[in-house]
C-alpha cells in the first residue's frame, strides 16, 4: 500500500478513540430541564377563582376564620392533585432537587418576572429524589394558610427611579420595597422565567433551581387584580 493511502487509513484503535471522544462530548451536554409545573399552578389559581365567592371576609381580629376556610379548600385540592395522573408527579423532567416560590403583590409593568428585585423566596422546596406536586401544594398551604399570615413583597411604585424622574422632570427618590404580613392573601396570577421552547411544545426551564412567582392580593382587591392579570 502506498504511503499516501496509509495516511488516510483508520485503524481499529483509532476508531475506538474517536468513538470515545464522541461519547464524552455527548455526555458533557446537559440535558434540558422541561417545565412540568404548569398544571399544578393552574389548579391553584383555578381553585382560588372557584372558591372566592364563598370565602368569609378576612377579619384581622380573627384571621383564623379566613385562613381555615382556605386551608380546607387547598387540602381538598391537594388530595385531588395527588390522585390526578394528568398532573405530572414531578415539577420538572428530569426531576430537580430544589425549587422556590416567591410572593409579590403586583405584576411588573414590563410583564416579566426578571424585572422584580432579587428577594428571599417565601417557599423553598427540597427533595433529593426530585421536587413533586405534593411538595409544592404542601409548601403552598403552609405558607399561605398556615399558622401565620403570608409575607408578600410590596414593590415601590414607581418601580424604577429613572421612570419616575423621566415622568416628573425632577430627581425622584423611590422608597425601598417592604413586606406585608397583616392580611389574608389570594393568588390572582403567576409567572416564571423560561429558557424557550423544546420538543413537542414543551417549555425549557430557565434554571436548574426554578422559581415561580405568585402574585397575591387581599380579598377585597382580588376581582380587580384577577381581571388585570388576565
Amino acid at each position: 500500500m502506498s504511503p499516501s493511502l496509509r495516511q488516510y487509513s483508520t485503524t481499529e484503535d483509532d476508531t475506538r478513540r474517536e468513538e470515545s471522544i464522541d461519547n464524552q462530548s455527548s455526555g458533557d451536554k446537559e440535558e434540558p430541564i422541561v417545565e412540568k409545573w404548569h398544571d399544578a399552578v393552574d389548579a391553584i389559581q383555578e381553585t382560588t377563582r372557584e372558591a372566592f365567592s364563598a370565602s368569609p371576609a378576612f377579619d384581622p381580629s380573627s384571621p383564623s376564620t379566613f385562613q381555615t376556610y382556605w386551608h380546607d379548600i387547598f387540602a381538598r385540592l391537594r388530595d385531588s392533585m395527588l390522585a390526578d395522573p394528568q398532573i405530572p408527579q414531578y415539577l420538572t423532567s428530569p426531576p430537580v432537587p430544589k425549587f422556590t416560590v416567591t410572593l409579590f403583590d403586583a405584576i411588573h409593568g414590563l410583564n416579566c418576572p426578571c424585572c422584580h428585585p432579587d428577594v428571599e423566596p417565601n417557599i423553598v422546596l427540597e427533595n433529593k429524589e426530585g421536587v413533586t406536586k405534593g411538595d409544592l401544594i404542601n409548601g403552598f398551604i403552609r405558607c399561605m394558610y398556615g399558622d401565620a399570615l403570608p409575607r408578600v413583597y410590596i414593590e415601590p411604585d414607581p418601580l424604577r427611579e429613572e421612570e419616575a424622574s423621566a415622568s416628573t422632570g425632577e430627581d425622584v427618590e423611590v422608597p425601598d420595597g417592604a413586606y406585608r404580613d397583616d392580611a389574608g392573601m389570594l393568588v390572582y396570577s403567576s409567572s416564571w422565567m423560561s429558557a424557550g421552547g423544546g420538543e413537542e411544545g414543551e417549555t425549557i426551564a430557565y434554571s436548574d433551581e426554578p422559581n415561580i412567582v405568585l402574585y397575591c392580593c387581599p380579598q377585597d382587591e382580588y376581582a380587580r387584580r384577577k381581571k388585570d392579570g388576565e
